[in-house]
């Protein structure tokens, strides 16, 4: 089984990076082929809404570094989907790939995601772990409209600092367990 993580943080080694690398380490654990992509890495230009993309088959007409991720993306068996939460929702990183992956979906709303089984992350520097939830609704909002499949979620809360969830035993075998979930399911 193929996984791929997109992960939606702007930070390198932060906590929605280490809990992709839990999931992702339970799903290798099943024998699973994992990759991760960290968005803030590529150039992702913002949906332009100009429906070149409907009569093209799901073609894009930018060319920029979302192109091989959609590549990446159709030929994944399963995803993770890991974002912190920046002023109660997924970064602008996380939303700009969302609004480019409408390519994905013909005009009868058929879309080459259906199926796909999903993990989601989000962490969160407030302690009250309710504050990742709107972001959360955000990441199953895309799955379900994609007909997605998502097994499970994983949230973090009072992770301020890069890598704290790194002290969170509790936190980082839910992850592990999750992703050893999403290759059995």
């Amino acid at each position: 089984m193929k996984l791929l993580g997109i992960i939606g943080s702007p930070r390198k080694g932060g906590n929605s990076a280490v809990l992709t690398e839990q999931v992702a380490a339970g799903a290798q654990s099943k024998w699973a082929q994992v990759e991760s992509v960290t968005l803030s890495d590529l150039n992702i230009a913002p949906c332009r809404a100009c429906m070149a993309c409907k009569p093209e088959g799901g073609t894009c007409a930018q060319k920029d570094d979302m192109i091989p991720l959609l590549e990446k993306m159709r030929s994944a068996d399963a995803l993770i989907l890991a974002t912190p939460i920046y002023w109660g929702d997924v970064t602008a990183q996380m939303k700009a790939w969302i609004d480019r992956c409408y390519c994905l979906m013909d005009m009868q709303f058929n879309t080459s995601l259906k199926g796909k089984k999903v993990a989601l992350v989000a962490v969160c520097a407030d302690p009250q772990e309710t504050m990742t939830d709107h972001g959360l609704k955000t990441l199953a909002q895309f799955c379900n409209f994609n007909q997605m499949k998502i097994v499970g979620e994983v949230k973090g809360a009072g992770l301020l600092m890069p890598g704290q969830v790194k002290e969170k035993a509790e936190l980082l075998k839910a992850a592990n367990d999750l992703g050893a979930k999403l290759i059995e399911s």
